[in-house]
């Protein structure tokens, strides 16, 4: 198998692992109205106008049906003009959607990490400081944006050989607002371990093709073949307890 993955799959399988491995294999459940408009707006807030973005948007749409994609259409122009006013007057086309990598020596892994932006400011005490926004269409911060987040400062951290605090913001479309975290290196030696523990899980997890449902309310939505597949409830949420969570 190759030991490489991406941030948000990562956080996939911890979130739940049979929704990855279906995710993985092509098997996706239908794409839900939120996720082609989060989709959709991410690629007009990175690309801008361009004709590429505006044949992504179509395709997206084209996953909706006729009724939903009015609705999707008038939220994607709107949330992308926002995007647009938000942006920071710091960040150039380079600084947007910068692929980062890491091989982790220890378990042969690579993570691969894409945030929105990535750039530096210098601060009141005229230091260079590394800042990582990621933009969601979201009204407030969750879990799992934090979750991200501090995935990619680590990542950043390791991949870029920063070993000072990293700004972590997220940018909000629907609220048009920012919320910002830091990320200390005091973190790095926990979070590091964490990453590691999922890499062994995901190996064995492809090694024994062993992934389980979990019962939590994002699985509501899968399609009924990982219904049918799905491991009971009380295992399930048994083996999603071992999985580490960033913080």
């Amino acid at each position: 198998m190759k030991k490489k993955i991406s941030v948000s799959d990562l956080l996939a399988f911890r979130q739940c692992p049979q929704a990855y491995y279906e995710m993985v294999r092509g098997k996706r459940r239908r794409a839900t109205q939120f996720e082609v408009v989060g989709n959709a707006t991410h690629r007009l807030a990175a690309g801008g106008d361009s004709e590429d973005a505006r044949q992504y948007v179509e395709k997206q749409l084209g996953l909706l049906s006729t009724e939903e994609q009015q609705a999707a259409r008038k939220d994607i122009d709107e949330l992308a003009k926002t995007a647009g006013e938000m942006i920071d007057e710091q960040v150039t086309a380079d600084d947007q959607e910068l692929q980062l990598s890491w091989l982790d020596p220890e378990t042969g892994w690579t993570i691969f990490a894409k945030p929105d932006e990535l750039f530096y400011f210098t601060d009141s005490l005229s230091y260079k400081v590394m800042q990582i926004t990621d933009i969601k269409t979201a009204f407030k911060v969750k879990g799992r944006h934090k979750d991200e987040l501090f995935l990619f400062g680590l990542v950043a951290s390791l991949a870029l050989n920063y070993r000072h605090s990293i700004k972590l913001v997220v940018r909000l479309l629907r609220s048009k607002s920012e919320v910002a975290f830091w990320y200390s290196q005091k973190l790095t030696e926990q979070k590091l371990e964490d990453l590691r523990q999922t890499f062994r899980q995901l190996e064995a997890a492809w090694k024994d093709r062993n992934f389980p449902a979990c019962d939590h309310w994002y699985c509501k939505s899968c399609n009924p073949e990982q219904e049918q597949n799905a491991a009971p409830a009380a295992v399930a949420s048994e083996n999603l307890a071992l999985l580490p969570q960033i913080a």
